[in-house]
């Protein structure tokens, strides 16, 4: 009998280390699976260096201060035949705030466009930048 009662021990035991296992394994899995559902806001690493490097691309060097110009020009001339993880953190950082500036201005240059500054009254030395 006793025999008997230890295989069966042995089997509760091994059957409980297998199970748990699996069960770590497809816990494991769930986890580290990421899938991009639909309409989801999630995309990868690689299309976010993609896209950044097409924004910094589509920048108008022409706009931009002679330092500022000379800076951008030589961070993109490091980023032809190269990926965006080819600039270290402050050179994107830099780029990222040349686009926000350049978005910003032509925000504010369609706002403004066509429309004349009004004078207010009582106050004298005001100047407008509108067009």
């Amino acid at each position: 009998m006793t025999p008997l009662l230890y295989s069966l021990i042995a089997l509760n035991v091994a059957l409980l280390v297998v199970g748990w296992r699996m069960h770590r394994r497809m816990r494991r899995e769930r986890r580290e699976r990421r899938v991009e559902a639909p309409n989801s806001a999630y995309t990868s690493p690689h299309v976010r260096d993609i896209e950044a490097k097409e924004r910094w691309l589509a920048l108008d060097l022409n706009r931009l201060h002679p330092l500022n110009r000379s800076e951008a020009v030589r961070l993109l001339r490091r980023l032809e035949g190269a990926s965006a993880r080819a600039l270290d953190a402050h050179e994107r950082t830099f780029l990222d705030r040349l686009v926000e500036a350049e978005q910003r201005s032509a925000a504010r240059g369609s706002r403004t466009s066509g429309t004349k500054a009004k004078e207010v009254p009582g106050r004298v030395g005001t100047r407008s930048f509108a067009g």
